[in-house]
């Protein structure tokens, strides 16, 4: 008994011991895990405040790249096609760098609180070293795209393409000044010619009404210059029509600067078809007798060769000029003596018929009869140009025009002064021709 008594000690001693052995063991196990938890949490709160850190300088980078595209844009650096497709680029990016930093605070709340953070403990030993992993390791990519996007937009610039317009279109007004000095050169010499008779209204006209087609065209030009300066020097309008506004440009630059060589060759050709298309007087006494206004057929011949000169000159002027589209034009002023047409005669009523007039004055019947001349020889004009059509170069370019005027018993040259009624010098025709560009 006395020996139960004792092993029954002895065993209850080494049972308390090894209890008390085993409780010790198991609180030095826990605290050991949460000294390993806590050192884990500092370094992953270290490692995300580092993350965070990188994101907010990427935020910054991200408002400053807004901030230029914004700022080319106001400034009409940049299209406004161009700013768009920034502004959705650098949004994206803007995106993916908000939600980083919210995954980054949700992981930085969780480990500050430690019960949470210790139970989650396997997740987060997963999840928070590739998080970081993603942040550090991307963000020389990251620096990279944002380098790229700056590079960008600063080649977008369009300081230098609105230099480049705003030249074309100084050179533009520039050669305007010129062809509107060359064309009041060439409106000078036509008054003077006209004034002194040496041309023909007829002549006059062309010249005046390509003249006037001119300078219209300059003034729609200048005009359209000016707008064109308007809108690349106001930012917001480039920025948002660059690509309408450098179509006209060039245009501009196409109709001015690229074909003022051929209107100079234009203006060159005005001024030496004025010189050209002096008169021709030709007496009609070999080819009309008094009253007469038909050539007859045993004179065609000779009077072909008497006006063939007028067309031969024609020809060979219209030649010189022909690769340009060109008029010819041949004017023929018919002109009579004072003579009397008797009443009733085969004469009077032939006239009378083409006046339309029952009872016409002896002037009325000499301008019909003068009339009737000048379209008697524009009719052989005709024929002459027909004939001699293989001479003319470039044929398909050229328009022809006749006109014939009646000048009845005005004199044909001022400075005769001692006409009579029934004068022969009186009984001709004058001539002019000219070639100009259409």
């Amino acid at each position: 008994m006395k020996t139960l008594i004792i092993f029954l000690a002895v065993f209850l001693n080494t049972s308390l011991l090894i209890a008390q052995t085993t409780t010790a063991n198991s609180n030095n196990s826990i605290e050991r895990n949460n000294d390993f938890f806590k050192m884990s949490q500092l370094r992953f709160l270290a490692n995300l405040q580092n993350d965070l850190k990188i994101l907010s300088q990427n935020s910054m980078r991200i408002e400053q790249l807004n901030y230029l595209d914004s700022n080319l844009y106001a400034k009409g650096e940049i299209t406004d096609s161009i700013f768009k497709l920034y502004k959705s680029r650098i949004a994206v990016v803007k995106l993916e760098n908000d939600s980083l930093i919210s995954v980054a605070n949700n992981y930085q709340n969780e480990l500050k609180s430690f019960s949470k953070a210790k139970k989650d403990f396997t997740r987060l030993l997963k999840q928070l070293p590739a998080f970081d992993n993603l942040i550090t390791k991307r963000q020389y990519e990251k620096e990279t795209s944002f380098d790229i996007i700056e590079q960008e937009l600063n080649a977008s610039n369009l300081g230098a393409e609105k230099k480049q317009l705003k030249a074309i279109l100084g050179n533009a007004t520039e050669q305007q000044k010129k062809e509107v000095k060359k064309i009041t050169t060439i409106d000078d010499v036509k008054v003077s010619m006209l004034g002194t008779g040496k041309i023909d209204s007829v002549t006059a006209g062309g010249v005046e009404n390509r003249i006037s087609n001119y300078l219209k065209k300059i003034e729609n030009n200048a005009a359209e210059i000016k707008l064109l300066e308007t809108s690349i020097s106001t930012p917001q309008d480039y920025a948002t029509n660059s690509a309408s506004i450098k179509i006209r440009v060039f245009t501009i630059d196409s109709v001015v600067n690229k074909s003022a060589a051929t209107r100079e060759y234009s203006f060159k050709m005005m001024e030496e078809g004025l010189q050209k298309s002096t008169k021709t007087l030709f007496s009609l006494g070999a080819f009309f007798g008094p009253g007469g206004y038909a050539i007859p057929p045993q004179k065609l011949s000779n009077a072909r060769l008497y006006f063939s000169p007028v067309v031969d000159s024609l020809i060979i002027f219209s030649n010189k000029y022909a690769e340009v589209f060109r008029t010819a034009t041949i004017q023929v002023n018919g002109y009579a003596d004072a003579s009397q047409i008797t009443k009733n005669s085969k004469l009077y009523n032939e006239l009378s018929t083409y006046l339309k007039i029952t009872e016409p004055t002896n002037q009325q019947l000499n301008i019909a009869l003068s009339a009737l001349r000048a379209e008697e020889l524009s009719s052989l004009f005709t024929k002459i140009i027909k004939d001699k059509s293989a001479q003319f170069i470039t044929l398909p370019k050229i328009t022809f025009e006749n006109f014939e005027v009646g000048r009845g018993e005005q004199l044909p040259i001022d400075t005769i002064k001692n006409y009579t009624k029934n004068d022969e010098r009186r009984r001709i025709v004058i001539v002019y021709w000219s070639v100009l560009p259409n």
